[in-house]
């Protein structure tokens, strides 16, 4: 089936781009030099690591800067945190003072 009929025009640029994807899938082709992958942290640690510092949910949110429900997300494995938080989370456990200079810039930036 083409997908002209549809008004999708083909073009030398496109097919090269589709085999490329098709290429990359099935392992053919290695992720370009710099490329990084995004980490995933498995939602029983991330709960864990919540735990351990003894917070709530809604603490936790508090503390990270991001919705109650994202936490639940986490937790629950339907999300997984991204960018600067996953950073943080990963160094919470190793740095517990992180918990209470967090908590110190929130009540800055309330005050504020």
């Amino acid at each position: 089936m083409t997908l002209k009929r549809f008004g999708y025009q083909s073009t030398p640029e496109t097919r090269a781009q589709a085999t490329s994807a098709i290429a990359h899938a099935e392992g053919r082709i290695k992720e370009p030099k710099g490329f990084v992958k995004r980490m995933v942290l498995d939602p029983a640690f991330i709960k864990q690591v919540r735990k351990n510092l003894a917070l709530t949910q809604k603490e936790f949110s508090i503390l990270l800067g991001v919705e109650l429900v994202t936490v639940e997300s986490w937790e629950g494995g339907r999300r997984t945190p991204d960018g600067p938080v996953t950073n943080m989370i990963l160094l919470l456990p190793r740095h517990p003072e992180l918990k209470q200079w967090l908590q110190e810039l929130r009540k800055e930036a309330v005050a504020a």
